[in-house]
Order: structure tokens, then sequence, then C-alpha cells
């Protein structure tokens, strides 16, 4: 059991993001005040992996995000939970310091953050020693797909994305959906989200 609630309490430093972690996350704040057996409940619900077609509250509550960046074909293979996002690792792995950002894509909702996204992005990309170099053997694809740049009483300002980073000279594949979320705001949040793909990275 302490194991348990070590890896969980660890797993809460991660922003939430969407109605279902909301609710979570009312469940997080009681957490000392739960039983035993709901404690471990949580904590299931936090580390479980699954199918994203068959788990992803997204299907139901955001179905607008699904397909403007992915297709069904990647979608099938992704796994993981609401939490800590959705991913499928080809074998992807990364053999320098540079990265050549091939493809930004942003819809009605996001195109207005693009300058705030990729400043994000460059700001902890020379933080980590990436370099942006279009010759990179190293390609990385982003779909800003959905933005709240409020607090509301359901969430946190975030955002939602899908990435993709492909060695060219292996061809191998790693991709990646989530959402996250910031109380100081959504530019923070877009740090966050540049922070994780780093850690992909291997950086």
């Amino acid at each position: 059991m302490k194991v348990l609630i070590t890896i969980f309490l660890s797993i809460l430093t991660i922003p939430i993001y969407s109605d279902v972690k909301d609710n979570l996350m009312k469940q997080i704040n009681n957490f000392e005040y739960l039983t035993e057996k709901q404690k471990i409940r949580i904590i299931k619900d936090v580390v479980m992996r699954g199918p994203f077609l068959k788990k992803s509250a997204d299907i139901k509550f955001r179905p607008e995000t699904i397909g403007k960046f992915f297709n069904e074909k990647i979608y099938k293979k992704l796994k993981g939970n609401d939490i800590l996002g959705y991913q499928y690792d080809d074998g992807f792995s990364r053999e320098s310091d540079t990265v050549c950002l091939k493809i930004m894509r942003f819809f009605n909702g996001t195109k207005k953050f693009k300058n705030v996204f990729l400043k994000a992005i460059d700001i902890v990309f020379h933080k980590y020693g990436i370099r942006r170099n279009l010759n990179s053997n190293i390609e990385l694809g982003i779909a800003l797909l959905d933005v709240e740049s409020e607090k509301s009483s359901r969430s946190l300002p975030g955002c939602m994305i899908e990435y993709y980073l492909k060695n060219r000279r292996t061809g191998k594949f790693f991709f990646h959906r989530l959402g996250t979320g910031n109380s100081k705001g959504v530019k923070f949040a877009f740090f966050e989200i540049a922070i994780i793909i780093v850690n992909f990275l291997g950086a």
C-alpha cells in the first residue's frame, strides 16, 4: 500500500485537464480522508492503462478534438489513460540534440495561441539543449487541438495536443495524445507540454 501511495502522490504533480480529471481532483483533495479501499480505487484509475478508443473520456466528451491530426489507425494503437495521456511507441530513439519541427497545426479555437505556443516550445527546448534544425534526423509534428484559456469551476486553463516524434533514419515513430493545465494560466500549460515532449525526446 505504501508503494502505491508513493506512486500516486508523484502523479499528483501532473496537471489536470478535462471534466473527468476535475472529478478525480476533487477526490484527490480529500485523499487523506478516504478509506484504504477508496484510495486503491483512485490509484488504479490513475495508473491503469487501456486502449484509447475504449477508455478515453474524450470519445464522449470531446469528440471535436478527435481526427484532426492522428487518424484511426494511430488511435487503435494508443494506450494510456485520461490523466497521463495515450501513447504508442513504434521503437523511436533520439540520436542527436536537434529536432526538425516539420508540422504545426492549429484550428479555429487555437490559432490565436500559435505564437505563444511556439515561444514556449523554443524556450523549453533551449533550456534543455535541443536545437531546431530542418536537416535533423529527428522529426516533430504537433497539433494544438483545444485550448481552455480561462479557469472555471470545471477546468483549469490548459490545452490538448497530439504530437509525434519520428527518427527519419530508422523510420520509427512515437505518438502521444495528452491534455494538461495550470492554475497560473495557459502559457504555463504550454511550458509543461513542451517539457513533456522534451522528456520523451530523452533530453
